[in-house]
């Protein structure tokens, strides 16, 4: 994985009401570096959405049926899944003939860091929002729906967005994140970006047997931000204030096995590792490739 990591201020072109004018953008020393601004007035918060770590697997028969289910609650659009495929387990190992192997050490690394050595009882199980249920990070699809629900209910103290463009000549995307605080908050927030694609044909293990031509969805492909924490943001600025804004972009070289325009970025905002909790605070999707 390559990339490189920008963040722009561009209040003045782009917010008439900001109260802090950022420097002239000059790209020849803007690399690693963060600037902040303020907007005014303060936006009200947008409904939040719910991340879906869904732990899966292609010879897991049960996982078809838990895949169907996410789809499902993700029709109204507020509800953005990562398919993590991990190591280590023989559910996840592909099939006798199978022509991809989704499993990645980046969600190995999720599961191991994140969800403490991940599932150990055995796939589909996810994480939601990455909040505890009952004390446990993982949960069974059964419980899906009310943890779902419930999260959809929040008021989010930041709201988030992403847009991509995609660079066919060069397989590069330019992935531009916004975080806009509309609460005062003083903990610690990172920001991770991944991509996932869509519209894969290749075997399934299901209850009545194997499937040759199952369409796979969401699979998780790569993190953008470091993995598996993400990247800090504003991490020298104990409180973020009402208005406050961090503007990221991020240049991405697209593995060209993929398809880019099955692709998709889903970028989301969870507390530090350094933090007490893991909670999500947002979470927002876009088509790598429009």
């Amino acid at each position: 994985m390559k990339k490189a990591f920008i963040t722009i201020s561009g209040c003045v072109l782009l917010f008439a009401g900001c109260k802090e004018k950022a420097p002239p953008i000059n790209f020849s020393d803007a690399v690693n570096k963060d600037t902040a601004y303020l907007v005014s007035p303060v936006p009200a918060a947008d409904p939040h959405n719910v991340l879906a770590e869904e732990f899966t697997g292609q010879t897991c028969p049960n996982c078809p049926a838990a895949h169907d289910e996410l789809n499902a609650l993700a029709a109204d659009g507020r509800l953005n899944i990562l398919g993590l495929y991990i190591t280590g387990m023989s559910q996840t190992k592909p099939p006798t003939g199978a022509l991809y192997d989704f499993r990645t050490a980046i969600a190995t690394q999720i599961s191991d860091n994140i969800y403490l050595g991940g599932p150990k009882s055995g796939i589909p199980c996810g994480g939601i929002d990455r909040v505890p249920v009952s004390s446990s990070l993982l949960l069974n699809a059964l419980t899906w729906p009310d943890a779902i629900n419930q999260r959809k209910t929040i008021v989010d103290s930041l709201n988030l967005s992403v847009v991509s463009s995609y660079k066919a000549a060069d397989s590069t995307a330019t992935i531009t994140v916004m975080v806009t605080y509309v609460q005062q908050i003083s903990t610690k927030q990172n920001l991770s970006i991944a991509i996932v694609e869509d519209s894969i044909i290749d075997k399934q293990e299901k209850p009545s047997g194997t499937d040759d031509a199952y369409l796979f969805t969401n699979v998780f492909r790569d993190m953008v931000t470091a993995a598996p924490y993400g990247d800090p943001i504003l991490s020298t600025q104990a409180i973020k204030e009402p208005g406050r804004v961090n503007r990221k972009i991020y240049t991405y070289k697209v593995n060209p096995t993929w398809k880019p325009k099955h692709c998709r970025v889903i970028a989301f905002v969870h507390y530090s590792n350094s933090e007490a909790n893991k909670d999500v605070l947002q979470s927002v999707q876009t088509k790598l490739a429009p």
